[in-house]
Protein backbone atom coordinates (compact mmCIF):
# COMPACT_ATOMS: atom_id res chain seq x y z
CA UNK A 1 0.00 0.00 0.00
CA UNK A 2 1.26 3.58 -1.05
CA UNK A 3 1.27 5.59 2.39
CA UNK A 4 2.38 8.77 0.67
CA UNK A 5 -1.06 8.83 -1.55
CA UNK A 6 -3.01 7.61 1.27
CA UNK A 7 -1.74 10.67 3.73
CA UNK A 8 -2.61 13.11 0.65
CA UNK A 9 -5.97 11.71 0.02
CA UNK A 10 -6.29 12.14 4.33
CA UNK A 11 -4.85 15.66 3.92
CA UNK A 12 -7.52 16.58 1.33
CA UNK A 13 -10.47 15.03 3.48
CA UNK A 14 -9.05 17.19 6.25
CA UNK A 15 -9.83 20.37 4.24
CA UNK A 16 -13.04 21.97 5.22
CA UNK A 17 -12.94 24.79 2.05
CA UNK A 18 -11.76 23.56 -1.31
CA UNK A 19 -9.12 25.99 -1.99
CA UNK A 20 -7.28 27.13 -5.35
CA UNK A 21 -3.65 28.10 -6.44
CA UNK A 22 -3.90 31.82 -6.90
CA UNK A 23 -1.11 34.77 -6.94
CA UNK A 24 -2.21 38.01 -5.30
CA UNK A 25 -1.00 40.92 -3.47
CA UNK A 26 -1.32 40.65 0.44
CA UNK A 27 -0.41 43.34 2.74
CA UNK A 28 -0.73 42.43 6.55
CA UNK A 29 -0.47 43.67 9.64
CA UNK A 30 0.06 42.45 13.35
CA UNK A 31 -2.61 43.11 15.38
CA UNK A 32 -0.41 43.84 18.20
CA UNK A 33 1.27 46.24 16.40
CA UNK A 34 -1.41 48.71 16.17
CA UNK A 35 -2.33 48.43 19.55
CA UNK A 36 0.92 49.85 20.46
CA UNK A 37 0.55 52.37 17.64
CA UNK A 38 3.14 51.15 15.76
CA UNK A 39 1.80 50.95 12.12
CA UNK A 40 4.21 48.62 10.14
CA UNK A 41 2.26 47.30 6.86
CA UNK A 42 4.22 44.16 5.12
CA UNK A 43 3.53 42.95 1.73
CA UNK A 44 3.70 39.77 0.74
CA UNK A 45 2.22 37.22 -2.29
CA UNK A 46 -0.15 34.88 -1.95
CA UNK A 47 0.14 31.19 -2.97
CA UNK A 48 -3.52 30.05 -2.59
CA UNK A 49 -6.68 30.82 -1.26
CA UNK A 50 -9.65 29.31 0.41
CA UNK A 51 -13.10 30.45 2.09
CA UNK A 52 -11.19 29.55 5.21
CA UNK A 53 -7.77 31.04 5.30
CA UNK A 54 -4.76 31.84 2.60
CA UNK A 55 -0.85 30.79 2.44
CA UNK A 56 1.24 33.68 1.01
CA UNK A 57 4.77 34.49 1.11
CA UNK A 58 5.64 36.73 4.15
CA UNK A 59 8.87 39.17 4.74
CA UNK A 60 11.01 37.30 6.93
CA UNK A 61 12.04 40.77 8.99
CA UNK A 62 8.57 40.77 10.22
CA UNK A 63 8.43 37.11 12.07
CA UNK A 64 5.48 36.07 12.09
CA UNK A 65 4.72 32.94 14.21
CA UNK A 66 1.77 30.81 14.72
CA UNK A 67 -1.00 32.12 16.97
CA UNK A 68 -0.49 36.12 15.54
CA UNK A 69 -3.51 37.85 14.69
CA UNK A 70 -2.94 39.59 11.27
CA UNK A 71 -4.96 42.33 9.56
CA UNK A 72 -4.76 41.52 5.87
CA UNK A 73 -5.73 43.22 2.41
CA UNK A 74 -5.98 41.25 -0.70
CA UNK A 75 -5.84 42.65 -4.06
CA UNK A 76 -6.75 40.10 -6.70
CA UNK A 77 -6.51 40.57 -9.85
CA UNK A 78 -9.67 38.86 -10.90
CA UNK A 79 -12.19 41.49 -8.30
CA UNK A 80 -12.60 44.87 -8.11
CA UNK A 81 -11.57 46.30 -5.48
CA UNK A 82 -9.56 44.57 -2.46
CA UNK A 83 -10.85 42.27 0.18
CA UNK A 84 -10.20 42.74 4.08
CA UNK A 85 -10.40 40.11 6.92
CA UNK A 86 -7.93 39.46 9.72
CA UNK A 87 -6.66 35.76 11.06
CA UNK A 88 -4.56 33.60 12.91
CA UNK A 89 -1.12 32.70 11.45
CA UNK A 90 -1.61 28.83 11.83
CA UNK A 91 1.88 27.52 10.22
CA UNK A 92 4.84 29.36 8.94
CA UNK A 93 7.21 27.47 7.25
CA UNK A 94 10.51 27.45 4.33
CA UNK A 95 9.84 26.68 1.21
CA UNK A 96 12.94 27.16 -1.57
CA UNK A 97 14.42 29.83 0.63
CA UNK A 98 11.30 31.79 0.95
CA UNK A 99 9.43 32.10 4.33
CA UNK A 100 5.16 31.00 3.61
CA UNK A 101 2.59 31.73 6.47
CA UNK A 102 -0.76 30.09 6.62
CA UNK A 103 -3.24 32.40 7.77
CA UNK A 104 -7.01 30.87 9.06
CA UNK A 105 -9.62 33.34 8.61
CA UNK A 106 -11.28 34.68 11.91
CA UNK A 107 -13.40 37.58 10.93
CA UNK A 108 -14.33 38.68 7.09
CA UNK A 109 -16.98 40.83 5.85
CA UNK A 110 -20.14 38.98 4.52
CA UNK A 111 -20.21 40.86 1.23
CA UNK A 112 -15.90 40.05 1.04
CA UNK A 113 -17.23 36.39 1.93
CA UNK A 114 -19.54 36.08 -0.98
CA UNK A 115 -17.49 37.81 -3.70
CA UNK A 116 -14.71 35.22 -2.55
CA UNK A 117 -17.11 32.18 -2.45
CA UNK A 118 -17.95 32.92 -6.12
CA UNK A 119 -14.44 33.81 -7.21
CA UNK A 120 -13.45 30.64 -5.98
CA UNK A 121 -16.43 28.21 -7.00
CA UNK A 122 -15.88 29.78 -10.99
CA UNK A 123 -12.09 28.91 -10.73
CA UNK A 124 -13.35 24.95 -9.43
CA UNK A 125 -15.02 24.68 -12.48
Amino acid sequence: MDTKRNSNFSERERRKYPRIDLIFKVEYELLKNISNNKMEVSSGKGKDISLGGISFECNKSTDLKNGDMVLVNLSIPELEGNLNAMGRIIRVWEEEGKTFCALKFTTIDPVDYEILNRMIQENLK
